[in-house]
């Protein structure tokens, strides 16, 4: 089962292609997989991923053949033209500063990988075709159109596709993980500025939609939510106001109050909660070998490999490819010395362990001759 999915206002959307729209269950999270793991990497859920994403160039189209909205009326991809990112980055900087779009769309990345054990990795996007063959690299592509007028497309602010799934190759659904912005905003908000970044205190400042339009970090969170962790839209949990991120009102009941009415850009225990489900808990810090804990074995292979140049592509043996990349130098290091005797506990919580005597000392000490060595 593939599923399409994005926030609209007041009302809910989960599409599967192939079939009619079908509601939501009623739990305090909704994976798309149902269990069948639509997910990043390993399709056994509760497993950790590390997972690509770009910004697509524009002038990048999308292949004719695709269907944002694959049992929807126009029978047509949803689009006009090609991908212009760099319209929407120039609004969002030029009323909240240089970098404030970029800035906003990594904060997002972020929120999600600190709560479950998934690691983004930004990469160059090559420019292919959305939506084709072959177009699968990285696995989040993030994309901007003008909405087909009348279609599906013009009444969201954004869409995000799920994760292929098992047993369902990327290939088979090249468009999986990738998001779309509208450009022209939501058709139900005001146009004057379809996107803004609100300020203000978390789920207590108004968004005034219907002025401003979406802000653009939670609704790129909850896009996220989609094309990175696989999560749908929850039904309506009772509370009035839902603040759950992938909450987007529950068409049909007249009781349920409607999304995205302050701004939310923090994770409800319920949207952790199915993180974890798809993902398991967070990696410790220092925890280089990946075996549940910081000890000995991850200060070895640290001090082994010292000055090493650790890659997504081509992980070094025994490394933790969800530790985040670059040199290893003091900073792996310190990571060692400041979480040793840390082991994993439910709900990515650390438990802390004394630490054998003279290991801050010996691990200083070795530290610094190291650093002789590179100076």
């Amino acid at each position: 089962m593939r599923r399409v999915c994005s926030r609209r206002w007041l009302w809910l959307v989960c599409v599967a292609a192939g079939a009619v729209a079908l509601p939501c269950a009623a739990e305090p999270f909704v994976h798309i997989g149902q269990g069948a793991a639509s997910k990043w990497g390993s399709p056994t859920v509760g497993t950790g991923a590390v997972v690509t994403w770009g910004f697509v160039p524009d002038g990048t189209a999308v292949d004719p053949l695709l269907r944002i909205d694959p049992v929807g009326s126009p029978d047509d991809v949803g689009v006009v033209g090609t991908s212009n990112l760099s319209q929407l980055r120039g609004l969002i900087d030029t009323n909240h500063g240089l970098g404030a779009f970029d800035a906003a769309i990594r904060s997002a990345f972020d929120t999600w990988s600190a709560v479950a054990d998934v690691q983004f990795v930004e990469v160059t996007d090559p420019g292919t075709t959305l939506g084709q063959q072959g177009s699968t690299t990285p696995n989040i592509r993030i994309a901007a159109f003008d909405p087909l007028p009348g279609h599906f497309f013009e009444g969201t602010g954004a869409i995000g596709f799920g994760p292929p799934g098992f047993p369902n190759p990327v290939d088979d659904f090249p468009e999986s993980g990738d998001v779309f912005f509208n450009l022209r905003g939501n058709k139900f908000g005001g146009n004057q500025t379809p996107f803004h970044i609100a300020s203000g205190t978390e789920d207590v400042t108004p968004v005034d939609f219907f002025n401003f339009g979406d802000d653009l970090e939670g609704l790129f969170l909850h896009e996220l939510g989609h094309a990175a962790i696989g999560l749908a839209h929850p039904p309506w949990n009772g509370d009035d106001p839902d603040r759950r991120v992938m909450y987007v009102g529950e068409f049909g009941n007249p009781q349920a109050p409607p999304c995205c009415t302050a701004m939310n850009r923090e994770l409800h225990p319920d949207d952790i909660a199915g993180a974890h489900f798809v993902y398991g808990t967070p990696t410790i810090p220092g925890d280089f070998n990946g075996n549940g804990q910081v000890e000995q074995g991850d200060l070895d292979l640290v001090l082994q490999n010292w000055g090493t140049v650790v890659d997504p592509v081509s992980p070094l043996p025994g490394w933790n490819k969800r530790q985040p990349f670059g040199t290893v130098d003091q900073a792996e290091l310190d990571q060692v010395l400041q979480h040793w005797g840390n082991v994993a506990a439910p709900g990515g919580a650390m438990a802390g362990v004394p630490e054998p005597a003279g290991v801050f000392g010996l691990g200083l000490a070795v530290g610094l001759a190291f650093q002789r060595r590179r100076g």
